[in-house]
């Protein structure tokens, strides 16, 4: 659908005809009102008022949608299709970011969608001064399943008189990755969220942090926190069903900590570790303890050729590998091991590393479905014979992303020509491309959640 401009000429009701009868309005977001001028806002809000919503299912808000709307139109938008929102989303894209970083408070936004949006299943929002407004939301939206906080919380009043715990028992995602774990908030929330099964947290400042015991807690990513063994150790212990841990960039752990953590958790089938140090005694333990069960590794930076051999025969079940390879000499790793592997990411140089591993792996990843290359220099897939081989050679490949890790530098693409080389040995290829400044925190974009 086109912005509001192209309907700039028409009546109202001829507008509202087209937005509610003609066309089958599932996401409000369809909407672009991001760069409608002011000077049309109250011929919006009058459509809005008046919009007939019968047909309509799911009703997402998202923040740059309404970046130049005044709050009498959020308001009205919010009250007229209340029951029907299932998502809102209050966070600043990186773009939006960049025009405007001043913190908003959504304390009042958040009130409204408590009163409204009893049908809500997923919230993003940034700050909020009080915390009985995040309380509302939880008590009036016992659906809610997904929260993401993130932003900055200097105008939060920590005096204000803290309201009584809510549980809201469907909650089962709570992302607080740009939130300091210190918050009030947090912690909050954490008390009401008994059945939370996935969290991502990160502790900025604090070496040693707490969380009560979440006995159906399955993935926890506690991703480039600044925490020491004796927080990882409490952690594992309270939380002992975690099946998926992300300790990436977590510098401050050390083996003697990991050692702990993998004898704490029982049914851990997903780690990584990339980042960090970790010794081949402590891989050992690993495998010691979960040989039966571990599905998923992202490996340290240092790991050696003969770990990866060790790792690959004594985990049968391991089908998830994340591999930095630009110090291996990938001639001494037996390609036949990774029979089992169905999502792989390597990272390194395209003219030597990847296309050395390539070149051993594609007569044997024959269950291969996914492939991540993260490249630390330029490189030319057009010319890329040992790449040509692996779409060849991996029947199941159904994902192909390429990671430029290199800043200001576009990125070369495939040309339409090997595109269209690959598609027609796999058709349903899908083939994506990323830029290093469209990721955050590192190059990789495989979130171990996405695994």
């Amino acid at each position: 659908m086109g912005k509001l401009d192209d309907f700039e000429s028409l009546p109202c009701d001829v507008l509202q005809y087209i937005l509610s009868d003609v066309i089958d309005v599932v996401d409000i977001a369809s909407l672009d009102t991001a760069y409608c001028c002011c000077s049309k806002q109250p011929l919006l809000l009058e459509v809005v008022s008046n919009l007939q919503i019968n047909r309509c299912t799911r009703v997402w808000l998202r923040y740059e949608k309404f970046l130049t709307l005044d709050e009498m139109l959020c308001e009205s938008l919010i009250k007229r299709m209340g029951m029907r929102i299932r998502h809102v989303d209050f966070q600043r894209d990186d773009s939006v970011l960049q025009r405007d970083d001043s913190v908003h408070d959504n304390t009042n936004m958040l009130h409204l969608i408590a009163s409204y949006c009893k049908n809500l299943v997923k919230l993003c929002c940034e700050s909020f001064s009080d915390l009985r407004c995040i309380s509302d939301v939880l008590r009036e939206c016992p659906a809610l399943s997904e929260l993401h906080v993130t932003g900055t919380f200097e105008y939060f009043n920590p005096f204000a008189t803290n309201p009584k715990i809510v549980c809201c028992r469907n909650l089962a995602l709570l992302n607080f990755e740009q939130v300091d774990v210190n918050e009030p908030v947090v912690h909050y929330i954490l008390e009401c969220a008994p059945n939370v099964r996935k969290l991502k947290i990160k502790v900025y400042k604090a070496l040693y942090f707490n969380i009560p015991s979440l006995q159906n807690l399955q993935r926890l990513s506690i991703r480039g926190s600044s925490i020491r063994d004796q927080a990882l150790i409490e952690i594992t212990k309270r939380c002992s069903q975690i099946e998926h841990l992300d300790l990436s960039d977590c510098t401050n752990v050390t083996d003697e900590g990991i050692v702990v953590a993998m004898k704490n958790l029982q049914t851990l089938r997903s780690l990584s570790v990339e980042f960090i140090s970790m010794s081949f005694s402590t891989l050992r333990e690993l495998v010691r303890c979960h040989s039966t069960t571990l599905e998923t590794f992202y490996a340290p930076f240092e790991i050696e050729e003969d770990h990866i051999d060790f790792l690959l025969r004594k985990c049968p079940v391991l089908h998830t590998l994340s591999l930095d390879i630009q110090l291996m000499n990938f001639e001494q790793i037996d390609g036949s091991l990774f029979h089992n592997v169905k999502k792989l990411i390597l990272s390194g140089g395209m003219d030597s590393d990847v296309c050395d591993a390539l070149e051993i792996l594609a007569p044997h990843c024959q269950k291969l479905e996914f492939l991540g290359l993260v490249l630390y220099d330029e490189y030319d897939s057009n010319d890329c014979e040992e790449l040509d081989s692996m779409v060849a050679h991996c029947t199941r490949l159904h994902t192909l992303v390429f990671v430029e890790s290199r800043k200001n530098d576009d990125i070369v693409v495939a040309s339409a020509a090997t595109k269209s080389e690959w598609n027609a040995l796999r058709p349903n290829l899908k083939i994506q491309y990323y830029m290093y400044c469209e990721v955050r925190d590192h190059p990789l974009v495989f979130d171990i959640y996405d695994l």
